[in-house]
C-alpha cells in the first residue's frame, strides 16, 4: 500500500514537460466585423457581416488555427508519448517553449502578440485602397477602429480574439478584413454570390504585407483537416511540411505576402463606387513583394 502510494504521488507531480496538440479552428468571420461607423451598438461583440460565410458577397469562410498546450503531470507521460509518437502532437521540455516564462506569463505574452496581429491586419488590409485615410483606434485598448475608405465613408471595424493568442493569426485576419471590406464598398449587385469553402489559414504578417513563419505547422494541418477545409494557406517556407498531415485529396498553397494570399483566395476586385473610382482596390495596390 505504501509503493501504491509513493507511486501515486509521484504521478501527481509536474513533469516538466508540455504537450502541444491540434486546436480549434474558429471562423474569422465570428471575430471579425466591419460596418458603416455608428452601424453597431456600443459593447456590442462582433458579429459576422453581410456576406459573411460567403452568403451574399461571396468569398471563403476563412478559419483561423490554433495549437492547444498543456503542461503535464509524469503520470499523463505515458499517454503523451503514444500520442507524440502518432504523430498527434508534440512533447517538448517546457523550458525549449517556455524559455523561463511560467504558462501565466507565456500566455500573457501570446496576448500581446495577437493585439500586435490585429493591428497590423487592419493596416495591411485598409493600405489596399488608394484614396483612403489611415486607420486610427477608436478607442482604448485593442479591438475597435475606425476608417475612413474611398470616397470619405467611414467604416468601424471590430476584432474580439475569442481566446485566441499568437502571432501567428495576422494573416488570417487581414484576409478576412479585406473580404468584408470589399462586401462594404461593392456597389449593391455588383459581386454575385461565390462558394464559400472553407479554408485555413496561418501566418504571421508584418508591416509591409509580408508572410512569415508559424509554429506547430503537423499540427495545424491536422486541426485543418478536423475542420472541414480543402484549402491550407501557411507561409511559403513552410508549406510542404503540412502535406501529409492535411491529407493528399485537399490543396496546401504556401504563400509570401499579402498579395499572394488574396489572390489564392481569388478574392473578387471590388466594384467602382457610380460616377467614379472611389472603392476600386487593384491588385498591385495589395501590400506585399514587389
Amino acid at each position: 500500500a505504501a509503493v501504491l502510494l509513493v507511486l501515486l504521488l509521484l504521478a501527481a507531480l509536474p513533469s516538466g514537460y508540455v504537450l502541444l496538440e491540434p486546436g480549434p479552428a474558429p471562423e474569422a468571420s465570428a471575430l471579425v466585423r466591419v460596418r458603416a461607423a455608428g452601424a453597431a451598438t456600443a459593447g456590442a461583440p462582433p458579429a459576422p457581416a453581410a456576406g459573411a460565410g460567403g452568403t451574399a458577397c461571396g468569398g471563403p469562410r476563412i478559419r483561423l488555427l490554433t495549437v492547444r498546450l498543456r503542461s503535464l503531470r509524469i503520470g499523463q507521460l505515458p499517454e503523451a508519448w503514444l500520442r507524440a509518437g502518432a504523430g498527434e502532437a508534440q512533447l517538448l521540455p517546457a523550458d525549449s517553449l517556455l524559455g523561463g516564462l511560467s504558462l501565466a506569463g507565456y500566455a500573457a505574452r501570446a496576448r500581446r502578440q495577437m493585439a500586435e496581429a490585429e493591428a497590423v491586419a487592419v493596416r495591411v488590409a485598409t493600405a489596399a485602397y488608394p484614396g483612403s485615410g489611415p486607420a486610427e483606434r477608436a478607442g482604448p485598448g485593442a479591438g475597435r477602429w475606425r476608417w475612413r475608405a474611398p470616397g470619405g465613408r467611414e467604416l468601424e471595424i471590430r476584432v474580439a480574439d475569442d481566446g485566441i493568442a499568437g502571432p501567428s493569426a495576422g494573416l488570417g485576419l487581414a484576409l478576412e478584413l479585406e473580404r468584408q471590406i470589399g462586401c462594404q464598398l461593392a456597389v449593391a449587385g455588383a459581386r454575385r454570390p461565390l462558394p464559400a469553402p472553407a479554408v485555413a489559414v496561418s501566418g504571421t504578417l508584418d508591416g509591409r504585407g509580408r508572410v512569415g513563419p508559424v509554429g506547430g505547422v503537423g499540427l495545424k494541418a491536422i486541426a485543418a483537416r478536423r475542420a472541414g477545409a480543402s484549402l491550407l494557406l501557411l507561409p511559403a517556407g513552410e508549406a510542404d511540411q503540412a502535406k501529409e498531415a492535411f491529407g493528399t485529396d485537399r490543396r496546401v498553397v504556401g504563400v509570401r505576402d499579402f498579395r499572394e494570399a488574396v489572390r489564392a483566395l481569388g478574392l473578387p476586385p471590388v466594384a467602382a463606387a457610380p460616377g467614379g473610382a472611389a472603392g476600386v482596390r487593384q491588385e498591385a495596390d495589395l501590400p506585399g513583394s514587389p
